[in-house]
């Protein structure tokens, strides 16, 4: 049998709730420094019970081992640390403590998503992308059909610039909008702190990044001049 594995880190705490046994899942990770909003240097993982009780750690420490949680420093016998694992998932912890640091600014991080809701999140941020996909199609981009609540990629047209320059063109703004290129798709993420004010700067300064491009079978007078622009988070 072949495990599933899922790196979520792209949606878990803005896409909507993922069911990882509804999904079959064995295995979700999840870097806590983007839709969780903690800061870098942890990650949070989730393994089924089916594999943590048989699965054999990749990583043999002291930190993993029977006891090391009622010690500050799991002492070593003749024959080295014990040879037991720690119950559950535990077992499959990386080496070392987690950063003193990092886990207060998670546990708040993790109690305002709860707080709000991850589903009214990902509603508040469709709504949100559904509006930059309207505008973005009636500027001449290429939008697709679906997408997931948080994130929406626009492909140009023939007749504009590329992604790439379109990007450097916003992020280079005396008021910059930062979005990203990615695989020749312009990608907006925006977040919850995003107004209506920061949608029109984006369209805006979309549709002005698009100046001076020969626009095939569609002249600027059918463009919509009522748009404008957001933030990528």
């Amino acid at each position: 049998d072949v495990s599933l594995v899922i790196d979520a880190t792209q949606f878990v705490g803005a896409g909507g709730v993922l069911h990882a046994k509804a999904l079959g899942a064995a295995v979700v990770a999840s870097s806590i420094h983007k839709w969780l909003l903690g800061p870098y240097g942890a990650a949070l993982l989730y393994v089924d019970a089916a594999l943590y009780e048989t699965a054999t750690p990749l990583e043999h420490h002291d930190r993993n081992r029977e006891g090391a949680d009622l010690v500050e420093c799991l002492p070593m016998g003749d024959a080295g640390y014990p040879e037991g694992f720690m119950p559950g998932a535990q077992r499959l912890d990386s080496g070392g403590r987690p950063s003193y640091i990092v886990m207060p600014m998670l546990r708040n991080s993790l109690d305002l998503i709860l707080d709000l809701g991850v589903q009214r999140i990902a509603d508040t941020l469709r709504e949100i992308t559904s509006k930059i996909r309207e505008r973005a199609a009636a500027l001449g981009f290429k939008v697709p059909n679906a997408h997931v609540p948080h994130i929406i990629g626009l492909r140009c047209a023939a007749w504009m610039p590329s992604a790439e320059e379109i990007v450097r063109r916003l992020a280079q703004l005396p008021r910059p909008v930062i979005v990203a290129e990615r695989f020749g798709a312009i990608r907006i993420s925006p977040y919850l702190h995003n107004t209506d004010a920061d949608l029109d700067c984006l369209l805006e300064a979309l549709e002005n990044a698009l100046g001076g491009s020969d626009e095939q079978g569609h002249s600027d007078g059918g463009r919509n001049d009522a748009i404008g622009s957001s933030d990528d988070a």
